[in-house]
């Protein structure tokens, strides 16, 4: 990471070191991916702001982008997770869907929807793994 792209945050505040910039997010900070050029930024969803979670942010502290609203249900945010994929951002949303998108500008470059497989679901421990197959059912 540059020297320009320094950078800290603490609940919905991201501070960048450079700029001497302080950003005030709609809610908690989850994650910052760090490119070259810019910041992509989670935040935690909030109901006046809906599934468009996602921020990119230039080295000067300037709100470069917001993640767009799609207009498909599989498509609606709110966005869990981000990282680099080569030199854009894939973000995903709960439901499966994957945006491609430019770090700098936003520009969605694809829409990539899959199903989580059956292996990606979470084991449940003991009686509650068994109450999900159905064991200890009353007949």
């Amino acid at each position: 990471m540059s020297a320009a792209l320094r950078y800290a945050y603490r609940r919905n505040v991201l501070t960048l070191k450079a700029a001497g910039e302080d950003i005030v997010f709609p809610g908690r900070i989850v994650q910052v991916v760090a490119f070259e050029r810019s910041l992509a930024v989670l935040v935690e969803p909030d109901r006046r702001h809906g599934g468009e979670n996602v921020y990119g942010i230039g080295l000067d502290g300037t709100i470069l982008w917001q993640i767009p609203r799609l207009s498909y249900p599989s498509q609606a945010g709110p966005y869990v997770g981000m990282a680099p994929r080569g030199d854009d951002l894939a973000a995903w949303n709960a439901q499966g869907t994957t945006l491609i998108l430019r770090p700098v500008t936003g520009r969605l470059r694809d829409v990539q929807a899959s199903a989580p497989a059956a292996a990606e679901r979470p084991r449940l421990p003991g009686a509650a793994f068994a109450r999900e197959r159905g064991a200890g059912r009353l007949s």
